[in-house]
């Protein structure tokens, strides 16, 4: 299953992530690959764009993990990898939304697989692209 994000940033919003846990309901593996982060500094970026932006990718990937891990812990296994590229680790000025996005998910990643491992065999992982190959956790 695919879900493309090249259409408007709220195709992942809670509503649209649920109906498509709704309608994907046995998936075993989730992965989160989406961003569409503007370049520019703090005073660059206009609170609409930012805006936009992190509902993409933050909160998008926010909602798919609400939404599908539900379904992974009745079940009792699953993964979700959440593809966050290496921003985070950048401190780029002139990308400080993207940077400020992903070190969001990039801490986000971490605390929600800790939530998993004490409750089901599902699990997440963070996947820095280009830069080390991911870490998945999963538990059958």
């Amino acid at each position: 299953m695919c879900a493309s994000t090249r259409s408007p940033p709220t195709c992942l919003t809670a509503l649209r992530s649920t109906e498509l846990a709704r309608d994907y309901p046995d998936i075993d593996i989730l992965v989160n690959n989406a961003g569409a982060i503007p370049g520019g500094s703090l005073l660059n970026v206009d609170e609409a764009t930012w805006r936009k932006a992190w509902d993409l990718k933050v909160f998008g990937y926010v909602n798919m993990c609400r939404a599908f891990y539900a379904l992974m812990q009745k079940r009792k296994r699953g993964v979700i990898v959440n593809v966050v590229g290496n921003a985070a680790d950048t401190h780029d000025p002139e990308y400080i939304c993207g940077v400020a996005g992903n070190a969001a998910l990039t801490a986000f990643t971490p605390v929600a697989r800790q939530r998993q491992r004490a409750r089901t065999a599902s699990g997440s992982s963070r996947s820095v692209p280009a830069r080390s190959r991911p870490t998945v956790w999963s538990r059958s």
